[in-house]
């Protein structure tokens, strides 16, 4: 099971496609208290693009 985009060999040309699903689908406000707009998603996918499980 991937845990990260890397290991779904998901590069980071995939972050913009998805970030513009999320905006395109409304999904602009994520996480518990509804305050990761699409600046902190886009981080979260650079993050899990470089990130490598041990």
């Amino acid at each position: 099971m991937p845990v990260s985009l890397a290991d779904a060999d998901l590069t980071e040309s995939a972050i913009d496609p998805i970030v513009k699903q999320l905006e395109a689908h409304k999904m602009v406000k994520l996480g518990e208290h509804g305050k990761n707009d699409l600046a902190v998603s886009r981080r979260i996918l650079q993050r899990a693009v470089n990130s490598k499980a041990s």
